[in-house]
């Protein structure tokens, strides 16, 4: 009987670890940076009184994450008390199908994804229009936000989430991914496919495992 309850104890932690690594990390969504307004310098898209639509990425990044470059695009809908202020970096190199790419979160809540420059003018473009047709300068995928997906495999485990890159026909070369303001903790990526991504969200779910299959052994071998 009371190897019986070990056995049952240790079945639902692996139940409940497996659940876990299940969890996304948040919502993905695809965005897209052209077309959300015209492209008012970023401090003045952010202000409290600007209250007609704007859009537009800051001048120069404001911090790098593991040495990636990592910029803000803000979208205002008219009304300041409803900006929204986005993480956006572009992936260095270039990305090759069957490369890998890990984005680690601060929150297992938010919204990530792709970010296209959805330039509808010229869709083969790698660079994004405002919403009276002038260039804005920022990171983006060349492509339409509908497009991306399909070159897009997307795991996730705890707070992390990773992405292999398809094949296809009018795959981009370059990668942007954007993040909610604030909630990007680390980017690991490897190129070609020749490297596993680590997943750090796992590496928990894994040692209470082997403990509980410690724990299970000891019970056994006692008489």
């Amino acid at each position: 009987m009371f190897r019986c309850r070990h056995l049952s104890l240790v079945s639902a932690i692996f139940l409940v670890c497996a659940a876990s690594a299940l969890a996304g990390p948040g919502s993905r969504k695809d965005l897209g940076a052209s077309n959300n307004g015209p492209g008012v310098a970023f401090a003045d898209c952010i202000a409290p009184t600007q209250t007609t639509n704007c859009a537009n990425f800051t001048t120069s990044p404001f911090e790098t994450v593991n040495g990636i470059p990592v910029l803000k695009f803000a979208i205002n809908p008219g009304d300041p008390t409803l900006t929204t202020i986005f993480d956006v970096f572009q992936l260095p190199g270039t990305i090759t199908p069957g490369s890998q790419v890990a984005l680690s979160f601060n929150t297992s809540t938010g919204n990530f994804g792709a970010f296209a420059c959805d330039n509808s003018d010229d869709p083969s473009a790698a660079f994004a229009l405002d919403s009276v047709g002038n260039p804005l300068t920022g990171p983006c995928t060349a492509g339409l936000t509908s497009s991306l997906a399909s070159f897009l495999s997307e795991t996730d485990s705890g707070n992390t989430a990773t992405f292999k890159f398809l094949a296809g026909a009018g795959f981009p070369s370059s990668w942007t991914f954007y993040t909610d303001d604030g909630n990007l903790a680390s980017i690991s990526l490897s190129t070609g496919g020749g490297t596993t991504v680590p997943e750090p969200g796992s590496l928990p779910l894994l040692a209470i495992g082997l403990v509980a299959l410690g724990t299970l052994v000891v019970s056994k071998t006692r008489p």
